[in-house]
C-alpha cells in the first residue's frame, strides 16, 4: 500500500519489519536525504530518518531514540524503503 496524505506517504516495509510501515514526508525529500542514508553512518542515517518519518507503527516509535533501538537489519528494512519514494527524472 502507498497513498498519500497530510501525515505523508505511506510505505509498507519488508525484510525484518514486514507487517510494519512508517509515512514519509516526501516533501523534506532530497538529495541530502539521498546521500546521508547511503553514507553508511548509523548515526547520519537515524537522524534522517527521524526527521523524514512523520508517523509509524515501528516497535519503538520513529523518533531518535526508538530509531537507536531497531535492530541492524530492522533498521535496514526503514533504510531500504525510503530510495522508492524518490522521484528521479529519466534523461530525455
Amino acid at each position: 500500500m502507498s497513498d498519500v496524505t497530510d501525515k505523508g506517504k505511506r510505505v509498507d516495509l519488508a525484510g525484518a519489519l514486514a507487517g510494519h510501515y512508517v509515512r514519509v514526508n516526501v516533501d523534506a525529500l532530497d538529495c541530502g536525504v539521498l546521500e546521508e542514508l547511503e553514507s553508511g553512518k548509523f548515526a547520519r542515517i537515524m537522524v534522517t530518518l527521524a526527521a523524514v518519518i512523520t508517523v509509524s507503527d515501528l516497535p519503538h516509535g520513529h523518533d531518535l531514540a526508538g530509531l537507536r533501538k531497531l535492530k541492524p537489519l530492522q533498521l535496514g528494512a526503514v533504510v531500504d524503503a525510503i530510495p522508492g519514494l524518490f522521484e528521479i527524472p529519466k534523461p530525455s
